[in-house]
């Protein structure tokens, strides 16, 4: 639930619209599919664009160091505690703020001061925001009947339950992959979409659960764009890449996810509820 904006947004959207879901529940449905992501999209890496080690030049100067310095043992001491924490808190009900607030407090000590005013000053206050009115507006959407109108009317047009679960969760996901293009951040893509996806599950009689897992992961995997992630658009402006090889990578980790996705959901996450 603290591995970035759109793992920190899908949580406080399951929060709001399934149920209550711990750190430690968090962790055991999402690591092993979120390892599994990456390690396949590193090997797709390698295969679709080999390394030529001729190419890397040599370092003009090669330096060693060995240990930590002073900042980096209290940083590396007060992440490790703070994840210790949110393990912990996970049996008694302690909300996941408290840790994370509890490692930026000593972390900004005026005897360590890792973390200063300029730091603060710098956090991107107008996404903070953006994400705090999302929910606001989400509330509002729900309460004026809003959602389910756009439900009810999207249910007339494509007729979901006449099909099959696994043929309207694939519906559900491709609509879902074509929002998110549209957006420069999938944390806002995923506010606009997983609210209106879990509705219509519901109408399905889907697991709301999988199916806010199976949009993180989709949403997450998709990239055809330069703006849709901050690493693509710095690759393609500053770096090597060109627009083909964002969009062809970005076919390769979208079908990377499904199956994924297909996998976890088939076999994984109901072992997982099951114990």
């Amino acid at each position: 639930m603290t591995g970035g904006g759109m793992a920190v947004v899908t949580a406080g959207l399951i929060h709001s619209l399934v149920g209550p879901l711990t750190w430690v529940q968090w962790a055991l449905y999402m690591v092993p599919p979120a390892a599994a992501l990456y390690l396949l999209g590193a090997v797709s890496v390698f295969a679709l664009y080999p390394l030529d080690y001729a190419d890397i030049p040599e370092p003009r100067n090669k330096k060693t160091t060995a240990g930590f310095d002073r900042e980096q043992r209290i940083v590396a001491a007060v992440m490790s505690g703070t994840v210790l924490a949110w393990i912990i808190g996970s049996f008694f009900g302690i909300p996941t703020i408290l840790p994370a607030a509890a490692a930026v407090l000593i972390l900004a000590l005026p005897n360590i001061r890792i973390i200063r005013a300029d730091a603060v000053a710098n956090v991107s206050w107008n996404v903070l925001f953006l994400v705090g009115a999302m929910f606001s507006l989400l509330e509002a959407l729900t309460n004026t009947g809003v959602v389910n109108l756009l439900i009810n009317r999207t249910l007339e047009t494509i007729p979901l339950n006449a099909l099959p679960v696994f043929a309207s969760v694939g519906i559900l996901l491709l609509v879902a992959v074509g929002v998110r293009i549209v957006f420069s951040t999938g944390s806002a893509a995923l506010l606009v979409i997983v609210p209106f996806a879990l509705r219509i599950g519901k109408e399905l009689g889907v697991n709301q659960l999988y199916l806010s897992f199976s949009l993180l992961i989709v949403i997450g995997g998709t990239t055809f764009l330069p703006f849709n992630t901050t690493s693509a658009l710095l690759a393609y402006e500053e770096g090597p890449l060109k627009q083909r090889d964002i969009a062809r990578f970005g076919v390769v980790t979208l079908f990377l996810s499904l199956g994924v996705v297909a996998v976890a959901w088939l076999f994984y996450w109901p072992l997982v509820s099951s114990v």
